[in-house]
């Protein structure tokens, strides 16, 4: 029975890959017609895509990864994350923590300029930290600074200023915290950190016309709605200088598209698509020149905690023993995750590489759902209303089904999905967490920590004082390794409950062209800066484009 569900979800993923190859190739034919000719193309500028406008450039509004990748290039933060998940200076040259574990004290690099030659000083982290958290900026994640002394009041417009957050000259600055955290640092990389001029208006932007002066590795060039956003090198940036002058993300809302423009040489490096990965690492042309790398993130099914029968935890367990994660990342996803035991991605401390979690065992499991109250009830199965995500849904309704479950997949628009999410009106939910930081703390507290309102990422309304209690001690600062082994305990006791069925982490996978050297992927969206990055134009350009035509 298993071997003939693997081949039902290969035929499916089969007849999505004809199409994908019909459409590649009636792409190829227009675009050879249209095309204005990849050898008059400025080799000076890396192109690039994104597959809409940029929701907003102001980093206090930032809530999404392409508008958190953009303002990484933009503007400078006290830290940052390196090409190896590990926090190091930024705009901060060094900083020692207080004994008690509450006080930040940053030393300022020297020299550091806005691209307009303005010194950056502590006094601008003091008023970009106001301006994000100034009541009339309505900022979406306030909780990035609110664990600074006085921050939340200031929010909320009950004091003037923030207590804990103090320039002490040019160079210096001085943070307290309400209480210890193990993540603050972590926080800080965040895009509502990060530094704009202090005579930024306490107002939102949303275009360049009122563009505060960047101060990161590069700056705005220009934008153009519906077709491009131009950045370039900003000449006075303090950090490593961008081997390459300009950026171009070009708007192209069709993955078609943006496989087609590659094909075309009119873009350098893509993501690729979901339905493309097939057609790309079975073409020598294109194979050796694919970079992946391990996302932080996590793909799950989510049980409603409250609504039976998922407010049994052995009828939740049944449904995680039941699902053939290996089967669906094999035939749906061309094998681009790797199956996921727990909460915590690999690289992360609390990751344990020998835990297995859940069994699976579809036998056993299937006497626990024949027997579970509701039984008979057809169960919804929400998801994001799109092509490619209501594909894998359908294939792990396939395995529910095959158990005995009457499921129905439900795709619904962002916004109706994210209220019925809010509201608790759901069965299960197919959906993902994404880091905003690299600590295991940020997979676990949103999604796990007791929530009566189903705020921040707890849609599933789990609550167990155990994990709540592990979560308060790994949060603050200490022996990394203990915190590790805090979070492992906590994760390994939210398995055991399964308010969610753990999938995978899905790999990055990006294609770059041949002349584009020293090109690699970041884990987290605001650490790729592309400044090491060249673009070297050689006979294996023309070799590759002739044969795409």
């Amino acid at each position: 029975m298993f071997s003939d569900k693997r081949g039902m979800l290969r035929r499916g993923r089969n007849i999505v890959y004809g199409l994908v190859l019909a459409a590649v190739a009636a792409g190829v034919a227009v675009a050879a017609i249209l095309s204005a000719g990849w050898d008059r193309r400025d080799w000076g500028r890396l192109e690039l895509s994104l597959s809409d406008n940029p929701t907003t450039l102001d980093p206090a509004l930032v809530k999404d990864v392409s508008g958190g990748r953009l303002a990484g290039l933009l503007y400078p933060n006290l830290v940052k994350y390196g090409s190896d998940d590990r926090l190091c200076g930024d705009l901060a040259e060094k900083w020692e923590i207080g004994a008690d574990g509450r006080v930040y004290t940053f030393q300022l690099r020297s020299g550091a300029r806005f691209a307009d030659g303005t010194p950056i000083t502590a006094r601008d982290v003091v008023a970009s930290f106001e301006r994000a958290l100034a009541p009339e900026m309505v900022c979406p994640r306030a909780w990035v600074l609110t664990p600074i002394r006085g921050a939340q009041a200031f929010h909320e417009g009950r004091a003037g200023e923030i207590e804990g957050l103090k320039a002490e000259g040019d160079g210096l600055l001085r943070i307290e915290l309400e209480k210890p955290s193990g993540t603050f640092l972590s926080l800080l990389t965040m895009p509502q950190a990060a530094v704009l001029p202090a005579s930024t208006p306490r107002k939102p932007f949303w275009g360049v016309d009122k563009q505060p002066v960047a101060g990161g590795p590069y700056r705005i060039e220009g934008l153009q709605p519906d077709i491009a956003l131009s950045l370039e090198a900003n000449p006075l940036y303090y950090g490593a200088r961008a081997s390459v002058g300009k950026i171009r993300y070009r708007i192209i809302r069709n993955p078609f598209a943006v496989v087609t423009e590659f094909r075309q040489a009119r873009l350098d490096i893509i993501e690729i698509p979901d339905a493309f990965d097939r057609f790309f690492m079975g073409d020598s042309k294109y194979s050796s020149y694919i970079e992946s790398v391990e996302g932080l993130n996590i793909y799950y099914l989510g049980f409603n905690c409250t609504r039976a029968p998922f407010d049994g935890r052995e009828f939740r367990r049944a449904i995680c023993m039941v699902i053939d994660r290996q089967a669906i990342i094999d035939a749906v996803l061309h094998g681009k995750a790797t199956a996921a035991a727990g909460p915590i991605p690999p690289g992360l401390g609390g990751y344990e590489p020998d835990f297995s979690g859940l069994p699976y065992d579809p036998v056993s499991a299937r006497d626990v759902i024949a027997a579970a109250r509701g039984g008979g009830r057809t169960l919804s199965l929400l998801v994001l209303a799109n092509a490619y995500t209501i594909i894998v849904a359908q294939a792990l309704a396939g395995q529910l089904r095959a158990v005995g479950l009457s499921v129905e997949v439900a795709g619904r628009e962002k916004g109706t999905f994210k209220a019925l999410l809010g509201d608790g009106d759901f069965d299960i939910v197919y959906y993902s967490w994404v880091a905003d930081y690299a600590d295991a703390e940020n997979f676990l507290a949103p999604l796990f920590g007791t929530s009566a309102d189903r705020s921040g990422g707890n849609y599933t309304a789990y609550s167990n004082p155990a994990v709540d209690r592990l979560l308060e001690r790994a949060a603050s600062p200490g022996d990394e390794a203990q915190r590790a082994r805090l979070y492992g305990s906590a994760a390994r006791i939210i398995v055991e409950d399964a308010p969610r069925a753990f999938l995978w982490n899905a790999r990055r996978v990006m294609l770059a062209q041949p002349w584009v050297k020293g090109y690699r992927p970041s884990r987290m969206y605001n650490a790729e800066r592309f400044q090491g990055v060249t673009i070297e134009r050689g006979p294996q350009a023309d070799t590759r484009e002739s044969s795409s035509r």
